[in-house]
């Protein structure tokens, strides 16, 4: 599943599945079940408001856009606390 994380293993590219062999069927298939278990693994390793932010998303890259969306220019890291990833606690001035 790593290489579905870091892009080493990519979507094959298939535009029209009637027409697709069934190798390439197979491995279409198999590809987005990998990627689903991957972004089901990453949202269990997010603390309760870092997953809301990614409830909705199936695929493993779209989780990824969507962090590094919202925290690539944030000034707070995240922090993992006890292997979960969580967002810093937010103080009001």
């Amino acid at each position: 599943m790593m290489s579905i994380i870091d892009g080493l293993r990519k979507c094959p590219n298939i535009t029209n599945t009637e027409k697709a062999s069934e190798d390439d069927q197979k491995n279409f298939l198999a590809w987005k079940r990998d990627s689903a278990r991957t972004a089901a693994l990453i949202a269990c390793a997010l603390s309760q408001p870092v997953a809301d932010l990614v409830l909705t998303y199936l695929d493993c890259k779209d989780i990824g856009h969507k962090l590094t969306s919202v925290y690539e220019l944030s000034i707070e890291p995240l922090i993992v606390d006890e292997g979960i990833l969580q967002a810093p606690a937010r103080t009001r001035n």
